[in-house]
């Protein structure tokens, strides 16, 4: 069984979310002045537009805290459980959690 694809407003949901005062993470994206998901006829990309240049922030991005998760499981949440909560993107899709992994 497969995930679904990964779209570009996962990535810009996802990293709004990151962004939002008051999340753990919200510190190194102050640089970040908007997140944009652009159609082109090539598909979707996603354009980050900086206040200021930031030389950390793509190796910051990479965290495994950083993570993108589908724009429905993102959207609107105050907080994520993924152990109640997850959708697989790209090949993978949690089938079942036990707490532990």
């Amino acid at each position: 069984m497969y995930g679904r694809p990964l779209h570009a407003a996962d990535v810009a949901l996802s990293y709004e979310a990151l962004r939002e005062a008051g999340r753990r993470q919200a510190r190194v994206y102050e640089a970040v002045d908007r997140i944009d998901v652009n159609q082109t006829d090539f598909g979707e990309s996603v354009v980050f537009s900086l206040r200021e240049p930031s030389a950390p922030l793509l190796n910051q991005m990479t965290s495994p805290w950083h993570v993108v998760l589908p724009a429905e499981v993102v959207s609107g949440a105050e907080s994520v459980d993924l152990s109640q909560r997850s959708l697989g993107n790209g090949p993978f899709q949690l089938e079942q959690s036990d707490g532990r992994s």
